[in-house]
């Protein structure tokens, strides 16, 4: 199988604190205590949180079906 035959997937770029802050309208210091609580998933590099994309979504439907339960 040659290169040429693989399909060119993009790289998932992390978001920072402050993007998922910024996208879930909330301060990035709650964003900190999710980490923390680990109900949102991430990962330091170096000294700086990074939360994947996939973790992001994650989060974001296990809260949407918890606000619909209600």
């Amino acid at each position: 199988m040659t290169s040429a035959n693989v399909p060119y997937t993009k790289p998932e770029v992390p978001y920072t604190v402050a993007e998922v802050a910024r996208l879930l309208r909330t301060h990035r210091y709650t964003i900190y205590k999710l980490l923390r609580d680990g109900r949102l998933g991430g990962f330091r590099l170096s000294n700086q949180w990074r939360i994947p994309v996939s973790e992001l979504e994650k989060f974001m439907s296990v809260s949407c079906n918890e606000e619909g339960d209600s």
